[in-house]
């Protein structure tokens, strides 16, 4: 998808991975604060448990994106 649209990041984070498993995993909330620098000029999709989703969307908008530019999915 970053092929067509060049300001799209996709950031993949499993809770309980594989022992091989080479990126993110743990909290959502811990990796969103090492991984990524967040601006009011970035718009931000959450989709998980509705814990997780409180807790990112708090972590956001601490991080300086805007509320309405905070966008999830509970499940």
């Amino acid at each position: 998808m970053h092929e067509f649209f060049k300001n799209f990041n996709f950031h993949l984070t499993l809770s309980k991975p594989p022992n091989h498993w080479p990126l993110c995993n743990g909290y959502v909330t811990d990796c969103l604060k090492n991984e990524l620098k967040l601006d009011a000029d970035w718009g931000v999709y959450l989709c998980g448990s509705k814990e997780m989703v409180v807790d990112g969307n708090k972590l956001m908008i601490e991080m300086g994106v805007l509320k309405e530019q905070v966008h999830f999915e509970k499940f």
